[in-house]
């Protein structure tokens, strides 16, 4: 208001601007998003090399010693051997009869032998056998003796009441876990101490990465800051 006494610090004008605002919102998202980045690549300066996070057969991606990596660069999977697991169909009949726990005959595919196995759940959805019929699907997990491995087709038979009862088809073996092994830095693969389908361990070292360029990165991005 004009001719209003004032003293020393009251504020006689405010200016806005809608542009600025926005100017300096998007000026601290660029910042926080450069600080996010150096991180990243502070992070990825400690990643020298990936290993194995379960024992298992060694499954390498089809890349080789050479190779351009980035964080999300499938380097292996690991399956675990020790217990497979099949999944089969037993007519609802039986399967009402049948209980987690119980033993099942497995036998596999080109092997002379039955394994046996145990029933780990029992599905409550009846599907189809196309000829009428009813079908519950049994969740069976089998040790390994270093005999089988995943993908080869199997059958199961279960006792009841003194009777035999089979899978009405076959599965194949899975393995009860699979873990997949990530880059999670950039560069390049310096080395590859294994082959596909070997037994690796826990904790071993499956690849080496190397990156010339990263500690350049750290510091041209130290300085944009």
């Amino acid at each position: 208001t004009r001719n209003q006494p004032v003293k020393a610090g009251d504020v006689l004008i405010e200016l806005t601007s809608s542009n600025l605002e926005n100017d300096l919102q998007d000026a601290k998202m660029t910042y926080e998003q450069m600080e996010k980045d150096l991180n990243t690549k502070q992070q990825q300066r400690g990643i020298t090399g990936v290993n194995a996070p379960i024992s298992g057969k060694l499954t390498y991606a089809n890349i080789d010693v050479g190779a351009t990596i980035n964080k999300s660069t499938k380097i292996a999977t690991i399956g675990d051997g020790s217990t497979l697991t099949v999944t089969l169909p037993f007519f609802v009949e039986d399967a009402a009869q049948l209980h987690k726990g119980d033993a099942i005959d497995i036998t596999v595919d080109g092997f002379m032998i039955t394994k046996t196995g145990t029933i780990t759940a029992i599905s409550k959805d009846p599907k189809s056998d196309g000829k009428g019929g009813k079908l519950f699907d049994i969740d069976i997990q089998i040790k390994n003796d270093n005999s089988m491995d995943a993908g080869m087709n199997a059958m199961g038979s279960a006792t009841i009441a003194g009777r035999t009862v089979d899978s009405q088809g076959k599965a194949a073996l899975q393995y009860i876990q699979v873990a997949t092994v990530l880059a999670g830095t950039t560069g390049s693969i310096s080395a590859m101490p294994f082959k596909s389908g070997v037994i690796v361990r826990q904790g071993d070292l499956l690849a080496s990465f190397v990156n010339d360029t990263l500690d350049d990165d750290i510091l041209s991005a130290q300085a944009a800051l």
